[in-house]
């Protein structure tokens, strides 16, 4: 099977946009859709597969909210998961401690 994998970069206000496909010719075609923030974190997944034999879609979507200490990196997101486009719920979140050295 031949797998084609195409990307697309926008610019959305502060926001970068990369729309990936993923086709794998006769088996299944992925579309994914990733927003990073002006900092550079992955703020929303949103996928869907398309599965060839079955006719069936699945679908993900991924919010994710940052909290940021004083030098801007992430200390604390928070994770909420969709099947859907709407009615995010609350998923997990991960926090991280930084030591900054002088």
């Amino acid at each position: 099977p031949i797998c084609i994998i195409n990307y697309t970069y926008d610019k959305i206000e502060d926001k970068l946009q990369v729309k990936v496909i993923i086709d794998k010719s006769y088996t299944s075609k992925t579309e994914r859709v990733l927003t990073f923030n002006s900092a550079g974190n992955l703020i929303s997944v949103k996928e869907k597969v398309f599965h060839d034999r079955s006719n069936r879609i699945s679908t993900f979507n991924y919010k994710y909210e940052y909290e940021y200490d004083t030098k801007g990196n992430w200390t604390k997101k928070n994770v909420f998961y969709s099947d859907s486009n709407e009615d995010y719920k609350f998923d997990y979140t991960e926090s991280r401690k930084i030591f900054y050295y002088d």
